[in-house]
């Protein structure tokens, strides 16, 4: 849980909220649900909507196992674009998109991204940069 202005109380200006009591401030603010971590497997669909754990994420891990959908056999894998305007939607701080198939190469997923930056700026965990322990 965060503090939250009501949105009755924003846009005032700052000289309106430098004269409030601490107690008046407290009073303005309401308890808001945060995500801090969000983390995504294969997941198709993509949970989208007012209620949608990912909406404000700090960080999120998302599934992005495809550059493009045609690739897509069965409904169980997100591609890259799908995770990036998710993200952009759910106004997501930090997304990184893993789990690309092995069918695209390095420069290929990094072209995508960047591509796609436009839309939401998606870092990269690929599949080479992976550690296995034993």
């Amino acid at each position: 849980m965060t503090r939250k202005l009501k949105p009755e109380f924003r846009g005032k200006g700052q000289d309106f909220y430098k004269q409030l009591t601490t107690e008046a401030k407290e009073a303005m603010s309401e308890d808001s649900p945060t995500t801090k971590f969000f983390f995504s497997g294969d997941s198709l669909p993509l949970e989208q909507g007012p209620n949608c754990p990912l909406n404000g994420a700090e960080l999120a891990f998302l599934d992005a196992t495809f550059l493009n959908p045609e690739d897509r056999t069965a409904p169980t894998h997100a591609t890259m674009e799908e995770v990036a305007r998710s993200c952009a939607a759910a106004k997501v701080r930090v997304a990184y998109a893993m789990h690309q198939s092995i069918r695209y190469t390095p420069e290929e997923i990094i072209a995508k991204a960047q591509e796609l930056q436009s839309i939401y700026p998606l870092r990269i965990i690929h599949y080479s940069e992976v550690t296995y322990l034993n």
